[in-house]
């Protein structure tokens, strides 16, 4: 048994996204969303490009993909360098907007690593985003977003 909901996403561009809850009261993803976790391992960044890049492709706006695989990886190689336990990708693109979240297990504010070679990849999350930002989850976690207007 299926039931609907209807979650707002933050941002500039906030819009509502409706989910279908089975009855063991997990999360459904709708035809035309992207939810995939992967385990906290190297190969995790790469995975995530691939699978965000398939959906683009399938939901007709290649344009969005390769500014969307940097930014995706950026995230997914925060959450895996940063925090323990399973990675998710959450990915809709609804009226021009595609909208991707990255939930990962920690509690701890990023800030900028000042070590040579790294500490830039949330700065050009914000650059290149139309919007970004992240917010601490309920229980553990946190979640780290940007959306892209497709052209």
């Amino acid at each position: 048994m299926l039931h609907a909901a209807r979650v707002s996403f933050p941002g500039p561009t906030g819009y509502e996204q409706e989910f279908r809850v089975s009855g063991d009261g997990q999360e459904a993803a709708m035809p035309h969303e992207l939810r995939k976790p992967y385990s906290a391992l190297t190969s995790a960044p790469a995975s995530a490009r691939s699978d965000l890049a398939d959906y683009l492709a399938s939901e007709g706006c290649s344009d969005l993909i390769p500014i969307a695989a940097l930014l995706v990886s950026e995230l997914v190689t925060n959450a895996y360098l940063y925090a323990t336990g399973p990675i998710v990708l959450h990915a809709v693109f609804t009226a021009g907007i595609l909208h991707v979240e990255v939930d990962d297990c920690t509690r701890v504010t990023r800030h900028r690593n000042e070590r040579p070679g790294h500490g830039r990849g949330l700065h050009i999350v914000n650059t290149l985003a139309t919007a970004s930002g992240h917010r601490q989850r309920k229980g553990s976690g946190r979640t780290s977003w940007f959306e892209l207007v497709s052209q």
